[in-house]
């Protein structure tokens, strides 16, 4: 008579390990492979969610900047960068400079003063020109911008031989918009005190102010110059 012993099923099991050599054999290549997918497909994923991330910036940066975000940038550096408001990006100017519309403003100093061909060698060499005064809102931002009561250079004289008041863009004043107050003498220069517009000698020395349009600025700089507000 023959007895034969139950085996355990960890007996078994040890089996499938151990006691046949190709079958162990093809389940540890099976689950490598198993952990070899598990791995590229979490790559796949962190790989898939950085490319989203990215996109959506890239999307977020083309749109046009906002007003809030101009006027934070302006708080947050008005020397640097000014900001129209208008809606659909950003202008800036130089340091020092006054922005207002699309146009940039230098203002000398309270103690700088020049004759007027020596203002207009300085706002020449700033890239830019004398003050051509367009209407009366621009004069009255440039009044209202002035620090002093000092006497201030415009781009404006009068042309020889015919004695009319010129800008230095070849534009003729316009007597409905602006009245020179003074002689309309030979080597005489347009400046501008308070109120009014003068007529004064070219070699007097004055303050000036210089002009130039204001540089656009692509909405994604608007958009680093953003801080919260």
């Amino acid at each position: 008579m023959h007895f034969h012993s139950r085996r355990k099923p960890e007996d078994r099991h040890e089996d499938i390990l151990t006691g046949n050599p190709k079958r162990s054999h093809w389940l540890r290549h099976l689950l490598f492979i198993s952990g070899a997918l598990n791995v590229l497909l979490l790559l796949a994923g962190i790989l898939l969610g950085v490319l989203v991330f990215k996109y959506s910036q890239k999307v977020a940066a083309l749109s046009p900047a906002s007003d809030k975000q101009c006027e934070n940038r302006t708080l947050f550096n008005q020397e640097t960068a000014n900001c129209t408001g208008a809606g659909s990006g950003c202008e800036r100017c130089p340091k020092d400079w006054l922005l207002h519309g699309k146009i940039c403003y230098y203002f000398s100093k309270d103690k700088e003063v020049k004759t007027w061909s020596w203002s207009h060698e300085d706002c020449s060499s700033r890239s830019s020109r004398m003050l051509v005064i367009k209407d009366q809102a621009e004069l009255s931002f440039v009044r209202r911008s002035m620090t002093h009561g000092n006497l201030v250079w415009l781009g404006l004289f009068l042309a020889c031989p015919d004695k009319k008041w010129t800008w230095v863009n070849g534009s003729v004043l316009n007597s409905d918009w602006f009245q020179v107050t003074g002689t309309n003498e030979e080597g005489s220069c347009g400046a501008t005190k308070k109120t009014s517009i003068y007529s004064e000698s070219c070699e007097v020395e004055a303050n000036w102010i210089c002009e130039k349009d204001a540089k656009g600025v692509q909405s994604l700089e608007c958009l680093l110059w953003e801080r919260p507000g």
